[in-house]
């Protein structure tokens, strides 16, 4: 707790930069996003494939025990 309030208060108390941000920035947050997006569909499709394969088994497994 005592972190949190260290941190709340040094952000509140920071003055601002008055930064620059190019017009380069935003298509980089952009391939940012595109990639995460990548990332995570292709991360669901590979668990859903070991998911949806490990249900096939034991359900086969199940009908043929069944058969005997």
């Amino acid at each position: 707790m005592k972190y949190l309030i260290a941190a709340l208060i040094y952000l509140v108390a920071c003055a601002p930069a008055w930064a620059y941000l190019d017009p380069g920035t935003g298509s980089l947050v952009l391939q940012g996003v595109i990639a995460l997006f990548a990332t995570i569909s292709v991360s669901i499709g590979m668990g859903w494939r070991y998911i949806k394969n490990g249900l096939r088994r034991i359900l086969k497994r199940d009908r043929d025990d069944a058969g005997k």
